[in-house]
């Protein structure tokens, strides 16, 4: 019987969640999010003591890698929630 390969795409979705998840900044971003429920930019940058800018660009990592999700609320900051994907690692 002949074994068949990985999908090549889902091997690479799976090697930026686990990129994703190799950094203690962004773990302590996710954790907190998954605390709250959800977040915005502001409270999170707050909680990690880390410049906006810096928190704003690991966000986005999290964020293509399907960890967090986000929604713009009227004028106000994006609200952040972790994904379904994310609670799974936290089960």
């Amino acid at each position: 019987m002949q074994k068949q390969l990985p999908n090549f795409t889902e091997l690479k979705k799976g090697a930026g969640v686990l990129n994703a998840l190799d950094h203690p900044l962004r773990m302590q971003m996710l954790k907190f999010i998954h605390k709250k429920g959800a977040a915005t930019v502001t409270e999170i940058f707050i909680a990690v003591r880390t410049e906006q800018s810096v928190v704003s660009g690991q966000l986005r990592i999290l964020r293509e890698a399907g960890l967090v999700t986000t929604r713009r609320q009227e004028n106000t900051s994006t609200i952040l929630s972790a994904s379904p994907r994310w609670k799974g690692y936290m089960s």
